[in-house]
């Protein structure tokens, strides 16, 4: 995954996964592999087990199943196979459904509706509409009237009426023998509980006192049922218990607070439920407790919504509804851990799904040769990459693939240096050269040129609110001596808030606005790495910065100092203790420098092939599995290890997702008569430095881009931790969420789903080519980026699951009948993940293959946002920001965080050769 125009992607994951790592280390007492279950439609929840515990029934709000089924806004039931994923409805359709439980043979289920109400298809029109004007409704419990209890065979077939009384009936189960229903009426009044027998006769009231009784269940051994009882004021609620002739009431809990949703463990020792005790009123939390009520215990530790839990029938798992992900309800589960065990090793693990179609050893031995000294970190351009495209190209060949192609294209890979550099200072009547590379080393950010002129130094160079390094100095037509970094004693907020200015690039553009005709840096006595040599690798950027530039060696900068009357050591202590901020002229010293880089280019190669679809109803449509098989070589400024001159294996990032693609190549090798779509295997080159290969790709495909249906990209998927996988991208097509559902459920896998596209890996240049795309990914961890991403720290087993996964999604891209509709994300997904650190939102997207032309130009706007709205589009180039000259995409990040939110500010774009003037309004980043 690329770091250089992409850096704070990781730092954000990192932040978010710090901020989340307490709370799952509290929760994994009790909970482990938590999995989310459902992930389609706009809210599901309230989940049951059947009884051999291989199928849950919950209510959902989402798209009809099938076509021609009528659209429903209201909750109806569902059950869905957890062996395979598969869904059917077990509702009719029509009204509103609540509150499913399968009976304890499995041969029937329970569930409330209103679908006989004369005036149920009314509602939902309406709802309908109300919902089409964007409007959204706050949740609330729906006691309707019109609520009876039926019961029906698992497919939905054979409905039956239990009840038919006035009022509201709901929130039903069974006995464990099957033979009685208890439930919740409102017939009487007041919501109480009530028990029938399996057939609805014989209905009798068991409760009587004032406030809410329900949610009732019936203990294992059928002699109890818990429920909750709210206060007559809807304020509170505790769990209670009540035999089912009504005698024997007894208060579980005494929390005082909003506490409902109990269910007994099959054991009869626990109860499970949710409560606000700990959370304030919308948080609510799950907790175990004895049915005496003691031992209470804690479970869930996340804000939101964690509540009716259900344990399976043999009490190794747990299913509840949270809004954990994304603030939506959707069914979770996980393995129970009894506080009894609590400390020991698991033992009697349920067996996990079926074994896949890959295996690890192959896996393995791919990215162990990948990633192996011979191929010195493949580095885009490098005898290494040649190496590994070569291995590619083999490996597709012998999976039967045809059309095996390297795709070369070339991209700037550095600055070197030409014949006329040269520095010489006038120290008083002292004349004094500097050696170029030793004393002198011209910057890769730096403009060509020759300059001379005198002196001024303006301490570390910054310019922000509360902070001036240029105050009182004139620098208009002077060269300007500045210091690396910020200062270093400074308070650790002052420090860092100092740090964002103090790249070379902000420097350059801060002296080059303020008029001076050079920039000069040196590293300070205090600082570390002590007098270390910029390198000309680049900072991601090979643009120039629009003034002459170079690095001073530590010796010559003292010798400055001292033929000006001042101390270089005793200027950067006064500066680092903040006891002052800015510079002075240096009197007598006069310099006279000539910079000039050469552009370097070289040429990358991606590698791609064919199987092309053999079934009789082919259709001219393509399938793109992609990963990019590039990484860092020997480091160099993309590396975050200590030493830059060590080879980079790249293991994890990415040998595991080019593994992948050679995997997947081989097991659709053999399967291409069953295919309707082509499936282009693609390993792109160039993806550390800026997606490059993948936009190559899309600017000159193979086939029209418009006959790609869709894009699936790994990037890092060796490192499988607690079963826990990303997939990214889900935002690019509605059909994503329904897939992940359908063919997660069976696979020891915790997928969580990230609507966000717009990802610093090669999957974004599909989705910003209008192909829907996705990006699996098994987290970062601290070897990324560093000479310890080695082949023996793979999971292979944990990537072979990751793959079967793949494979199943590729399969059904490759087969179904309709293609994925592509679909544009207007905001990030609430995960946040690779949210930018700056707090001003404009929402534009750079195309980052432009090379070292001045501006920044874009590749799209995120639809409505600021920049959306304010006119921009996809091709223009930015000059000027805010009067600002813009010459590279870091002068851009500048202006970008110095602008003020809820404040117009003037963009110019260069659009078909002409300057255009637009007003943007910046908001707050959310």
């Amino acid at each position: 995954m690329q770091r250089c125009r992409f850096a704070i992607f990781l730092l954000a994951l990192t932040a978010a996964a710090l901020a989340f790592a307490g709370d799952a280390d509290r929760e994994a007492r009790h909970l482990r592999r938590i999995k989310q279950l459902t992930f389609d439609g706009s809210r599901s929840g309230e989940g049951y087990f059947s009884p051999d515990g291989k199928q849950i029934v919950f209510q959902s709000t989402r798209a009809p199943l099938k076509p021609g089924e009528a659209e429903n806004p209201f909750y109806q039931i569902f059950t869905m196979d957890l062996r395979d994923g598969e869904l059917r409805r077990l509702s009719p359709g029509a009204g509103k459904t609540t509150c499913s439980f399968f009976r304890p043979d499995g041969k029937r289920a329970l569930f409330a509706s209103t679908h006989l109400d004369p005036g149920a298809l009314k509602q939902q029109r309406e709802e309908i509409e109300f919902l089409k004007s964007g409007k959204e409704r706050r949740y609330s419990w729906d006691f309707d009237d019109a609520y009876d209890i039926f019961d029906c065979k698992p497919d939905g077939s054979d409905q039956r009426r239990l009840t038919d009384a006035k009022g509201y009936d709901a929130e039903a189960s069974y006995s464990p023998d099957g033979k009685r229903i208890c439930f919740c009426s409102s017939r009487d009044g007041d919501r109480e509980i009530y028990v029938m027998d399996a057939d609805g006769k014989n209905q009798r009231r068991v409760t009587h006192d004032p406030g809410y009784d329900g949610g009732p269940f019936f203990s294992p051994d059928g002699k109890w049922i818990v429920y909750r009882h709210f206060t007559p004021d809807d304020t509170k609620a505790e769990i209670a218990m009540v035999r089912p002739d009504g005698s024997g009431k007894r208060q579980v809990t005494k929390l005082g607070a909003m506490s409902w949703s109990p269910y007994f463990h099959p054991s009869g020792e626990w109860i499970v439920f949710c409560s606000n005790k700990d959370g304030g009123f919308g948080n609510f939390e799950l907790y175990l407790v004895r049915p005496d009520g003691a031992q209470l215990t804690r479970l869930t530790y996340r804000d939101g919504f964690d509540g009716l839990p259900v344990f399976s029938p043999d009490g190794r798992r747990l299913m509840w509804t949270s809004t954990r992900a994304g603030g939506k309800s959707q069914l979770f589960i996980a393995d129970f851990v009894e506080p009894w065990t609590e400390g020991k090793e698991e033992s009697g693990k349920r067996k996990e799904e079926k074994k896949t179609a890959f295996e690890p050893a192959a896996i393995l031995k791919a990215i162990t040769y990948l990633a192996s000294p011979a191929l010195e970190g493949r580095k885009t351009a490098s005898p290494g990459e040649r190496k590994a495209a070569a291995f590619i190209e083999k490996s597709f060949r012998a999976s039967g693939l045809r059309g095996v192609t390297q795709q070369p294209f070339e991209f700037q890979s550095g600055v070197g240096l030409g014949p006329g550099n040269f520095f010489e200072a006038t120290l008083g009547a002292e004349k004094t050269a500097g050696a170029v590379d030793a004393d002198f080393v011209p910057l890769a950010l730096s403009a060509n040129g020759e300059v001379e002129g005198e002196v001024v130094f303006a301490g570390y160079g910054i310019a922000t609110q509360g902070y001036d390094s240029f105050a009182h100095l004139d620098v208009k037509d002077k060269i300007v001596l500045v210091l690396r970094f910020q200062p270093e004693a400074a308070p650790e907020k002052e420090r860092d808030r100092l740090r964002h200015f103090a790249p070379l690039r902000m420097k350059a553009m801060t002296a080059r606005e303020r008029g001076a005709k050079a920039l000069l840096v040196t590293t300070g006595p205090s600082s570390l790495p002590r007098d270390q040599l910029i390198t000309r690798s680049g900072d991601g950027s090979f643009a120039d910065s629009g003034i002459v530039a170079a690095q001073l060696s530590r010796k010559l900068a003292e010798k400055i100092f001292a033929a000006a009357g001042k101390d270089l050591k005793a200027t950067q202590d006064a500066l680092d203790k903040l006891e002052t901020q800015g510079g002075f002229a240096m009197t007598g010293v006069r310099v006279k420098m000539r910079v000039e880089l050469k552009k370097q280019t070289a040429t990358g190669h991606n590698v791609f092939a064919f199987i092309r679809a053999g079934a009789p109803d082919r259709l001219n449509e393509t399938v793109v599995v992609g990963a990019h098989y590039d990484h860092l070589g020997y480091g160099g400024e993309n590396s975050l290890g200590a030493g830059f001159e060590e080879i980079h294996p790249g293991a994890d990032d990415n040998a595991s997702g080019t593994a992948g693609v050679l995997e997947l190549a081989r097991h659709f090798g053999k399967r291409a008569k069953s295919l309707r779509r082509d499936v282009l295997f693609a390993c792109f080159s160039g993806e550390e430095i800026g997606v490059l290969g993948s936009s190559a790709f899309c600017k000159k495909p193979p086939v029209p881009m418009s006959n790609i249906v869709a894009m699936v990209n790994m990037d890092m998927i060796g490192r499988l931790t607690e079963q826990r996988l990303a997939v990214q991208g889900a935002g690019s097509s509605a059909v994503w969420p329904r897939l992940f559902e359908r063919f997660a459920a069976g696979l020891p896998l915790c997928v969580v789903l990230s609507n966000d596209p717009y990802l610093p890996t090669d999957s974004s240049s599909f989705y910003q080519a209008g192909v829907p795309a996705l990006n699996f990914f098994t987290g970062s961890h601290r070897d990324y980026h560093r000479p310890t991403d080695t082949a023996d720290k793979i999971n292979a087993p944990g990537e072979a699951a990751v793959l079967e996964l793949v494979r199943r999604v590729v399969e059904d891209l490759a087969t179904r009948p309709d293609r994925p509709r592509f679909e544009k994300v207007a905001e990030r997904s609430p995960m946040g993940v690779g949210r930018e650190r700056l707090r001003t939102y404009l929402g534009t997207i750079p195309d980052y293959t432009e090379g070292d032309r001045p501006g920044v130009k874009l590749s799209g706007t995120r639809p409505g946002s600021p920049a959306d709205k304010g006119g921009l589009r996809a091709g223009d180039v930015i000059v000027k920001f805010g009067g600002k000259k813009i010459l590279n995409i870091n002068e851009y990040t500048y202006a970008l965080d110095g602008a003020k939110i809820g404040q117009p500010v003037e963009i110019v774009v260069q659009r078909d050769g002409k300057d255009v003037t637009l007003k943007v309004t910046p908001e707050q980043r959310r």
